[in-house]
């Protein structure tokens, strides 16, 4: 049986869960985890497949873990460059003085 071929640029996460790290659902887990990534990108990684525990892939955030399991994930390299334009340079935000001219 062959899946679809991983995606080269990806970053492969590998995460045992322990005591320390302990959620129930995987969406829990992976959102204590991976600090960097909104829960919205953890559930597109969880629709797409790229998430498995002990080497089966997982699509529910309902998903079950217990101690000991093995979770990895494959994340575009480009989920890390929220931060970045098209042209690859950092955006970094500054403040600014702006006046309201309506608020509800």
């Amino acid at each position: 049986m062959s899946g679809k071929s991983s995606d080269p640029s990806a970053n492969h996460i590998k995460l045992t869960v322990n005591e320390r790290n302990y959620f129930r659902r995987v969406d829990k887990f992976l959102r204590k985890a991976l600090k960097d990534l909104s829960l919205g990108r953890i559930y597109f990684l969880l629709r797409k497949g790229r998430v498995r525990v002990n080497g089966k892939r997982v699509r529910k955030p309902s998903y079950e873990l217990n101690i000991g399991d093995e979770v990895s994930v494959e994340v575009p390299s480009d989920f890390f460059d929220h931060n970045k334009n098209e042209k690859g340079e950092i955006l970094i935000p500054r403040k600014m003085n702006l006046d309201i001219l309506y608020e509800d």
